[in-house]
């Protein structure tokens, strides 16, 4: 059986749209989410909702190639102190191991300060068994403020949705 060029060329179109077709309903994604369940426990949902909208999901890594191992890391060393500049970027890590120091010493520095009432005691293994918040600076009004409730990640919805379930908090959504 000999195919004319219409008919060939009329195939060939018919399987390129076929292709197109599937293409378009298909489902791509570059997160990992895409391993986890499609209806997820609520511990398993946190774990999506880091994978695509927390701080790993702003994690950048970059692999330098070429040259001798000195050229690299002479290379490596410069792009992290022209990166470390920018605004853009909150942190900026090479690797080292002192990359770490200067927020585990502000925390460690300003441990006490969460308020008036917290001393070494309080971080001991009987302080940190119970801690019962009665201290005068201890009662607090909770005032729920968001600027779009639609906006929140999935976790965050929930938390909120948490918070505003308890006692009497005032709740100010989509201002």
């Amino acid at each position: 059986m000999k195919l004319t060029a219409g008919r060939t060329f009329l195939l060939w179109l018919l399987a390129m749209l076929a292709g197109a077709a599937i293409v378009w309903n298909s489902r791509f994604t570059a997160d990992m989410s895409f391993f986890l369940p499609a209806h997820p426990t609520a511990e398993q949902q946190v774990l999506v909702d880091q994978l695509k909208e927390g701080v790993v999901s702003r994690l950048l890594m970059v692999a330098i190639e070429g040259g001798d191992e000195k050229q690299r890391a002479d290379l490596s060393r410069a792009l992290r102190g022209r990166l470390e500049k920018l605004p853009d970027f909150v942190s900026v890590q090479n690797g080292e191991a002192g990359s770490q120091t200067v927020d585990r010493d502000f925390l460690f520095k300003h441990r006490y300060l969460l308020s008036p009432a917290v001393n070494a005691e309080r971080f001991t293994v009987d302080g940190l068994k119970a801690i019962k918040i009665t201290d005068p600076w201890a009662p607090r009004d909770l005032q729920l403020c968001v600027r779009s409730r639609a906006a929140l990640s999935s976790s965050a919805a929930a938390l909120f949705d948490h918070l505003a379930s308890k006692g009497s908090a005032q709740i100010k959504a989509d201002v």
